[in-house]
This record gives C-alpha cells, sequence and structure tokens, in this order.
C-alpha cells in the first residue's frame, strides 16, 4: 500500500508539467470543437489527464532497484496467469492459508481480495470519463478499456515493453476480466451524477 500511495504521490507531483503541455492544444481542440473554451469540460478532461497518468504509474511503479539480481531471484517463475478466475481461487486458497472465514475483519485482511478489488477500481473512473467526456456508449466503453487493459498488462508482461531486464509484475487474465468489469461499473455509475452536464 505505501508503494501506491508513493506513486500517487509522485503523479500529483509530475501533472502539472502535464497540464502545462497539454494546456495550449486542449485550448485549441475546444475552440475547433465547441467555439469556446468550456471551463467544464476542460476541467473533467483535465481530471481524466490526472487519472489516466495515474494509472499508468501504479502499474509500472516502483520499479525493482536491482533489476538484475530481481530477475534472477524471479528465474523459473511464472508471469502469465491464463487460467480465467484463477484468482477468485486465490481469494479462498489465502483464507485457507490464513485461516480466514468470512467475517468483515477477515475479509478486510485477505490480501488476495483486496488485489481483486484494486483491479476494479482502477479502471472504473476510465468507463465514467468516457461517457461523462464524449458520451460513449456502454459497448464501446467495455471494447476501450479492455483494450487499454490489455495495453497495460502487455505493458507489464513486457518489463515495460524491454526498459527492464525481465518482467516484473504478473500478466493476469483475471486483471484483464476485473479491469473492464471495473470500467463497465464505472460508465454506469454516471447516472448517479445527474446533475452533471451532458457530454
Amino acid at each position: 500500500m505505501g508503494a501506491h500511495l508513493d506513486t500517487i504521490r509522485f503523479s500529483v507531483l509530475l501533472f502539472p508539467a502535464v497540464a502545462l503541455l497539454l494546456a495550449l492544444p486542449v485550448f485549441v481542440i475546444h475552440r475547433r470543437w465547441f467555439g469556446e473554451v468550456r471551463e467544464y469540460r476542460a476541467a473533467v478532461f483535465y481530471a481524466f489527464s490526472f487519472y489516466f497518468i495515474t494509472a499508468c504509474l501504479l502499474t509500472v511503479l516502483p520499479l525493482p532497484h536491482d533489476t538484475a539480481a530481481f530477475c534472477e531471484r524471479l528465474a523459473g517463475y511464472a508471469h502469465t496467469q491464463l487460467m480465467p478466475f484463477g484468482s477468485f481461487a486465490e481469494i479462498l486458497a489465502y483464507a485457507s492459508r490464513h485461516n480466514l472465514g468470512w467475517s468483515l475483519q477477515d475479509l478486510a485482511d485477505n490480501k488476495a481480495l483486496w488485489q481483486i478489488v484494486f483491479n476494479f477500481a482502477l479502471l472504473a473512473p476510465f468507463g465514467f470519463f468516457l461517457r461523462a467526456l464524449y458520451g460513449a456508449g456502454f459497448v464501446a466503453t467495455v471494447g476501450i478499456a479492455l483494450a487499454f487493459s490489455l495495453f497495460l498488462e502487455t505493458t507489464q508482461l513486457t518489463g515495460v515493453w524491454g526498459l527492464a531486464d525481465c518482467p516484473y509484475r504478473v500478466f493476469d487474465v483475471d486483471d484483464l476480466i476485473t479491469n473492464t468489469a471495473g470500467a463497465a461499473i464505472g460508465w454506469m455509475a454516471l447516472r448517479l451524477f445527474y446533475w452533471l452536464p451532458k457530454p
């Protein structure tokens, strides 16, 4: 959890520079598409940009301090999990190994469950923003979210496209499932914000 918080802090520090780079293109696009700079849409776009950067950073950071030694320790380790819903079986296995039941406290202590919850949460804003900004339909949102999730998983599988000496995160097909489901939930959640202007 601490590593994730550090990544979010880094994203907060990085975003002002990114926002500055985006300012002129956003101004030009808004003038061309809408004939004016709409403050609401610009604010939502920048919120989406911050989310997008943070989501990408959370999938690659923190980098291993000593990549060569880390890769040596990972030699022979399976870097892919291709069995659908295998992560859900891991929830039960983790609970069994640690004598956890189904109370709220035991569920909170189940790290395998939290992994799935975080994967749902990671792309929920993605579906929300696609609908809020562009009025994307449900099928389009699911398709785009699946493609984005596949990009993130492939980034992990390839060790950030070859920048690292080896993959240091596990490619998990369940991440594709839970990420995409999270985006679908985010798309549906926009109905709770009926007071927002239409895209």
